[in-house]
């Protein structure tokens, strides 16, 4: 029962940095990223370094064209006109 609990404790952990390494792998590679640089912070980093990759990744398909907000086209509530 013992390894059952071991192979729970630390195979499940290990198996999901694995993963999320392998997804920022393959995924970084469709970006135009460095593939083996974010998997290595995916895998070393634990979590942190999975949505530090994610976030990485979006900030790069950022395009001002598309976004409503870039250039102040959004309207003010008279109430906070002035501020």
């Amino acid at each position: 029962m013992d390894a059952l609990v071991g192979a729970i404790l630390i195979g499940l952990p290990a198996l999901w940095l694995v993963g999320m390494a392998g997804y920022a792998y393959r995924d970084a590679a469709r970006h135009g990223m460095n593939a083996r640089k974010w998997a290595a912070v995916s895998l070393f980093v634990p979590f942190f370094g999975f949505f530090a990759y994610l976030f990485e990744r979006d900030e790069r398909d950022y395009d001002p064209r598309e976004d409503p907000y870039a250039r102040g086209a959004y309207n003010v509530h008279e109430s906070r006109d002035e501020e």
